[in-house]
């Protein structure tokens, strides 16, 4: 199936005829419901987080970002799985090989990656890529949502979809068309905005147009219309 493309500005029109329904839910210290979170991994119950990032190339805030989300989410009641960066983020975390991922990226329920990136590959410092279309199959274990803050990291949809399946059961891949710039605020204020009750796609849209100026798109990819 081709990849279900919302880019833009379009994406606060098209994600609510499609997708209105589908929200990470508003949980707090007292209250855990993980509501519409249904991935096969072991979740015990309780909705987890993820994060990884990288401040190689002068990206001096995505520790900032990638923690703030992080914590925004585990301060809420989120179960904290991992929090990883620049030396201690490694291509393993989001390979399929060996099912490494399943002790990262696609052990938990959402993850956000913040650093540099293309529209073939995330970069998690000098020499350590990882490749969409060959070295990723996110899903088949328990994600079921991420967030790619690099630039183009969406712009090519299709690279989801190469020799090995990205998207593999994992309902959003959310990112950017174009040039993304690095603020501190970007992963808070996405976290924010999902414990206020806005699903995946509205949260990542509305996040990034704070900051960011009209000339910087961001773009969803989804297998299909359960987002």
């Amino acid at each position: 199936m081709k990849p279900k493309v919302l880019s833009g500005i379009s994406v606060l029109i098209v994600t609510l005829l499609i997708v209105g329904a589908i929200f990470v839910p508003a949980v707090s210290a007292d209250e855990i419901n993980p509501g519409a979170i249904d991935g096969t991994g072991d979740d015990g119950g309780t909705p987890e987080v993820g994060v990884e990032w990288s401040t190689a190339g002068g990206l001096d805030n995505s520790d900032d970002s990638a923690g703030g989300f992080y914590n925004t989410l585990g301060d809420a009641g989120w179960t904290r799985k991992f929090n990883k960066g620049d030396a201690n983020a490694l291509e393993s975390h989001f390979e399929y090989f060996n099912n490494g991922d399943r002790n990262y990226i696609d052990g938990v329920d959402i993850a956000f990656f913040n650093g540099h990136g293309s529209d073939q590959h995330i970069s998690l410092g000098p020499g350590k890529d990882v490749f969409f279309s060959s070295e990723i199959e996110w899903g088949d274990y328990d994600l079921e949502w991420i967030g790619l803050h690099s630039c183009h990291s969406t712009a090519e949809p299709g690279n989801f979809k190469g020799s090995h399946y990205g998207l593999n059961g994992v309902h959003l891949i959310c990112g950017f068309e174009t040039e993304s710039l690095n603020y501190a605020e970007d992963g808070p204020s996405f976290a924010e905005r999902l414990l206020d009750g806005e699903n995946v796609p509205i949260a990542w849209y509305h996040a990034m147009d704070e900051t960011h100026p009209s000339d910087k798109v961001v773009q969803m990819v989804a297998e299909d219309n359960s987002v």
